[in-house]
């Protein structure tokens, strides 16, 4: 879905893509940059918790930081799993899994989901359809 500078974005799902010292650090609230960089991670597919004047919230995993919104590049649709929520793998009724990362896949336009599976980052993608709701 393409953005346009005019929607609300409160309560959507967003591409939101930064990272630090690539010139584009003026897109990050100068109050919490520190936060991001002492993390060490840079954003991506983020949720808009609310709009303001010229920030909007978005959190990003369980990070929480204002950041403009021409940094916007465009909204997506849910995705079916969040970050840290339990899941289990289909083909592996007894697997205990908890989603690590979530990333839109742009060409084939869905969802792919890093996993951690006995407190180890699987190595393969997982799709929706190859993962259900654990508890």
């Amino acid at each position: 879905m393409q953005f346009m500078a005019n929607n609300n974005l409160t309560n959507k799902w967003i591409y939101y893509p930064w990272a630090y010292g690539y010139g584009v650090d003026y897109l990050v609230h100068p109050e919490d940059i520190a936060q991001l960089t002492e993390q060490g991670i840079g954003l991506g597919l983020a949720f808009c918790i609310e709009e303001a004047k010229e920030y909007i919230k978005i959190k990003y995993k369980s990070t929480v930081v204002r950041v403009k919104k021409e940094g916007v590049k465009n909204t997506l649709p849910p995705p079916l799993y969040i970050w840290g929520q339990r899941v289990r793998i289909k083909n592996k009724p007894h697997s205990g899994s908890f989603i690590k990362d979530i990333i839109w896949h742009h060409k084939e336009e869905k969802y792919y989901y890093r996993l951690l599976v006995e407190n180890k980052i699987a190595k393969k993608r997982y799709y929706e359809e190859d993962l259900e709701p654990n508890g």
